[in-house]
């Protein structure tokens, strides 16, 4: 998750390919036949494998100079983890590369994993790398890891997906959420409209955490307000900052997934708060005004010491500080969120 002021299935025959976009690498070692299956309700996001891969990715920064920022070895082995994984459960990877503004190359990795439907595709995505100060295992390993179990899960489904599933691992959030960016502008309107959700995970695995949630319909302005004066923000910064998020576009369908969010955090007695800034502070701000968006962010801002969560962009932001718990709750927030989807 990037620094920034917060206010807070497609058959066999048929391969979704992106217009103008580099693919430098694709594979397709395995493709389950299209059949009329939905998500499986029953599908559990394991933590004890999602710790693994945190416990992986942590190794790959610690040979790496503590870090895997956006075009170092640090994050190009993160990204071949990646890759090594998707070919392992079968699907298809696409890798797009790109320089931001810095020159520093970067690389996102997208895993088809093909439903039923022609043409309708939901789009999950979590970036992969790390701020240069630290391992990023919360921000954003913990993300990752989730996708990755997902991706195992689905790989052990006897029946397809009703939707093709797009996992999309972002690199250079960090430098102002470049990636998908990148990708989004790479999509013509046929693209676009194949994509029902983005849905973005970031902080997934933070202790003692308050969800977030897309304040889709605007309402958490005076709360905003409150924030930054307690921030000791003047109130010409306050209006510019609240007016700022306001111009942001939204679509009916991410009031609705607001409600469905809120809903799903109640049945969990899960704590929970509206925020304005979600959607500008990470992945989901390419996507906004596009493509219906969701989010699932975990943090704890009452840690007395960091910002967002403990040890937000230090190094200490290790595996230790992973809570087991949110990160299988952020599991089922994900595959609720897709069941939600499939019934449309």
């Amino acid at each position: 998750m990037k620094i920034i002021y917060r206010i807070i299935m497609i058959p066999l025959f048929t391969i979704l390919f992106l217009v103008g976009c580099k693919n430098d690498d694709t594979r397709d070692l395995k493709a389950a036949p299209p059949k009329n299956q939905p998500l499986q309700k029953d599908m559990v996001l394991n933590s004890i494998s999602m710790r693994k891969h945190l416990e992986n990715i942590q190794t790959i920064a610690m040979s790496n100079q503590n870090n895997r920022a956006v075009g170092t070895k640090g994050a190009q082995e993160t990204a071949e983890y990646i890759l090594q994984l998707a070919n392992k459960a079968g699907f298809k990877t696409t890798t797009m590369t790109f320089n931001n503004e810095e020159l520093q190359e970067g690389k996102n990795i997208l895993v088809d994993i093909p439903g039923k439907l022609n043409n309708a595709v939901i789009l999950v995505g979590a970036h992969y790398d790390s701020v240069p100060d630290g391992p990023g295992i919360n921000d954003n390993a913990s993300g990752v890891s989730v996708l990755l179990e997902f991706m195992n899960q689905l790989s052990l489904l006897k029946e397809p997906p009703k939707y093709t599933i797009r996992l999309a691992f972002w690199d250079s959030e960090e430098t102002g959420a470049v990636g998908s960016k990148n990708y989004v502008s790479k999509l013509n309107t046929a693209q676009l409209q194949e994509i029902k959700t983005y849905i973005n995970l970031d902080m997934v695995g933070t202790g003692s955490p308050t969800a977030t949630v897309i304040d889709a319909d605007k309402t958490s302005q005076t709360a905003l307000a409150t924030k930054l004066r307690n921030e000791k923000k003047s109130e010409e910064e306050i209006a510019e900052e609240i007016q700022k998020v306001l111009a942001i576009p939204s679509l009916p369908e991410d009031l609705q997934y607001e409600v469905v969010m809120k809903t799903f955090y109640q049945s969990k007695k899960q704590p929970f708060y509206e925020d304005l800034t979600l959607i500008p502070s990470t992945d989901t701000r390419a996507f906004a005004g596009k493509v219906p968006v969701a989010a699932i962010e975990m943090l704890n801002e009452n840690n007395g010491t960091d910002r967002f969560a403990p040890c937000y962009h230090r190094i200490c932001d290790t595996i230790d500080l992973i809570d087991s718990r949110t990160l299988e709750l952020s599991g089922q927030a994900l595959i609720h969120l897709i069941q939600t989807i499939e019934k449309k």
